[in-house]
């Protein structure tokens, strides 16, 4: 995961703007609404109907933010994932 995270900061880097803290926790919550919507849409609740693909992409966008949050944060990823594995088998 350390590569993975290095070349995420590296892809963060290239941005023309860097958002902070308060700006990707804004962001993430504009992004579990689209994903929320494109879920009703993917569902037939909502039209224009949405595919598998739209839904992995909004889900995509949620990950970025929750990549980026964690580095900001300075908490890493795979130790985070490896204590929920942990906790949840117990």
């Amino acid at each position: 995961m350390d590569n993975f995270e290095a070349k995420f900061r590296k892809r963060l880097s290239n941005y023309s703007h860097v958002w902070n803290r308060d700006e990707r926790i804004l962001h993430l919550v504009e992004e579990l609404g689209e994903l929320a919507e494109i879920t009703l849409q993917y569902n037939g609740s909502k039209q224009p109907k949405k595919d598998i693909n739209d839904v992995r992409v909004a889900l995509a966008d949620i990950l970025e933010d929750v990549f980026a949050l964690s580095i900001l944060y300075q908490i890493k990823i795979d130790d985070l994932l490896a204590e929920l594995i942990d906790e949840k088998s117990n």
